[in-house]
């Protein structure tokens, strides 16, 4: 005969055991945080990257303040600041020289040693070098309106400021006056960003030349010729759509994107010089 107590044991015992339906609940309550937590984990994901490629953006406007600084204010050439042209050609090795960036051809190759800070952690643009495919060294590109020989580029002065010295950045102002801008790896080549001011590309006649990064959650990283960098959130659903994208893909560095009155081409015109008085 069992004693009380065995008998207590007995029913404890079977009641530990889940049935179907518990088992069931408790898989659709993790499955459920599941689908909470990853898009969270995803999105924090996302915001450290744009951090870093903030950061990246402000070294770099440092690196510029602090050639400015050596060179009775003298602002590095937009041309030259990096050499080389970066396309999707196999064994370009413009690509993926490290040279360019810190070495003794880069303007600021002698302030900027880690050649990481210039490309956008975002950009994942990889190239084909023999038979194996390596990532492009360079996102980053200049505003054409700072320090740039005459009749070189796309902002021609007059009537546009074209800035050759630090002390002669005053409209815009520094604050407002965007150097460093992360490129679509679709569009970038040389080391210079274009944007047209003339009339024939406002309102409009509104155009993107070359065209800028949407990797940030639709946004671009620029650096600031105070030595600030941000992520700018573009507006116009047309710069946010894919076909903004396709057409830097299908014609590299090639035709304007035209988009009448498009908010995000007024801002970038805005921020890469003014009318001289």
């Amino acid at each position: 005969m069992k004693t009380p107590f065995q008998l207590h044991r007995r029913t404890v015992h079977s009641n530990l055991g889940f049935t179907l339906i518990e088992l069931l609940v408790v898989i659709a309550i993790i499955a459920i945080l599941a689908g909470l937590l990853l898009p969270a984990l995803s999105g924090a994901k996302l915001k450290t990257i744009q951090i870093e490629c903030v950061n990246n953006n402000r070294q770099i406007c440092m690196g510029w303040l602090m050639y400015a600084d050596d060179n009775n204010n003298n602002l590095a050439t937009t041309f030259q600041w990096v050499p080389g042209n970066l396309d999707f050609n196999a064994n370009n090795p413009d690509n993926t020289n490290l040279d360019n960036l810190i070495g003794k051809s880069s303007q600021l190759g002698p302030y900027l040693k880690n050649p990481a800070i210039y490309k956008c952690p975002s950009d994942r643009s990889m190239v084909l070098e023999g038979t194996v495919k390596l990532p492009r060294c360079r996102s980053i590109s200049m505003n054409q309106a700072v320090c740039r020989p005459d009749n070189q580029g796309w902002t021609e002065s007059p009537p546009w400021n074209i800035f050759s010295k630090s002390t002669e950045i005053k409209n815009p102002t520094p604050v407002n006056l965007w150097v460093f801008i992360d490129e679509n790896p679709d569009s970038i080549n040389d080391g210079a960003f274009a944007v047209d001011m003339d009339a024939g590309y406002t309102g409009v006649a509104a155009a993107f030349v070359d065209g800028p990064t949407l990797l940030h959650l639709g946004g671009c990283g620029f650096g600031f010729a105070d030595g600030h960098a941000e992520v700018h959130k573009w507006r116009d659903p047309r710069t946010l759509g894919p076909t903004f994208q396709t057409h830097y893909r299908n014609d590299y560095a090639g035709n304007d994107f035209m988009m009448p009155n498009n908010q995000d081409v007024a801002w970038i015109q805005s921020h890469t010089s003014a009318r001289k008085q």
